[in-house]
């Protein structure tokens, strides 16, 4: 069955930024991205693929901490208790993002 011609046209994102200039905002106005209906990727059509690129290096390291934070409060929720869990989690991940942030060239 051939698609309509609804399904061949791309398919865009508007995203909207702003914050005034009082609270430090570091808005950029609308944003343009182009949504690929397979996968639901998103490629920002005005910067293009090297503001992507940025933007992965820095996300993806942050998923070591993030998996920390899971692990561990999986782990402590059940053994420790709510507060203890949650408080042991958040914690752990500071050494994780500092070693990141070291490994990557941008500690603090």
């Amino acid at each position: 069955m051939k698609s309509t011609l609804r399904g061949n046209r791309p398919l865009y994102a508007y995203v909207g930024s702003y914050t005034t200039p009082e609270r430090g905002g570091q808005g950029n106005g609308i944003n343009v991205y182009r949504v690929d209906r397979r996968s639901g990727a998103f490629t920002h059509v005005q910067q293009g693929p090297r503001t992507t690129i940025r933007f992965l290096r820095g996300f993806f390291p942050g998923m070591w901490s993030f998996a920390m934070f899971c692990l561990v409060a999986t782990l402590g929720l059940d053994a420790l208790g709510k507060w203890v869990g949650f408080a042991l989690a958040l914690t752990s991940v500071i050494p994780i993002q500092m070693a990141v942030l070291w490994w990557g060239g941008r500690a603090p």
